[in-house]
């Protein structure tokens, strides 16, 4: 039954990971809802294959396909005797939804967009270069018979 409960708004990369099993996507935006502002869900596996009509080994499955993508974590929760009650989850909201505090890219205009790289976006300074430098040479040979080290001929072509 349908109770107006919503989920904020999620990320597109979210949405299209193709590594993801679909019912994987569904069950971390049903708990997305669940977790509202974030902290821990106190739940179990039972309750969610409840929600999604699946079985507990197949929401297993599902808990263990989100932990290898990175979107949430859980743990086992105990009893004083010694038996599994429930799970707790924390999920990754950065990876799943939007956050408040992004800021909106500038529009560009159409004028400033072009294909090619502009002359000052590229690396004009060159690290290495094939030429000799007399100096450099001289100042490593220097080193090297400090060190009683022979230098090898750097520039062989």
């Amino acid at each position: 039954m349908d109770n107006n409960t919503f989920v904020k708004p999620i990320k597109q990369g979210f949405v299209k990971n193709g590594r993801m099993m679909p019912m994987t996507r569904i069950m971390l935006t049903l708990l997305a809802g669940w977790a509202g502002q974030g902290g821990c869900i106190k739940t179990t596996t039972g309750i969610i294959g409840k929600h999604l009509g699946r079985c507990r080994r197949q929401i297993f499955r599902y808990l263990q396909d989100a932990v290898e993508e990175g979107y949430l974590t859980y743990s086992r929760t105990k009893d004083r005797v010694g038996r599994y009650t429930g799970i707790n989850i924390w999920l990754n909201f950065a990876a799943i939804r939007f956050s408040n505090t992004r800021k909106p890219k500038k529009a560009a205009n159409a004028p400033e967009m072009l294909d090619v790289t502009q002359e000052s976006e590229t690396n004009s300074k060159f690290l290495y270069n094939k030429e000799a430098d007399p100096k450099m040479e001289a100042a490593l040979g220097r080193f090297a018979a400090t060190l009683d080290f022979e230098l090898p001929d750097l520039h062989p072509y």
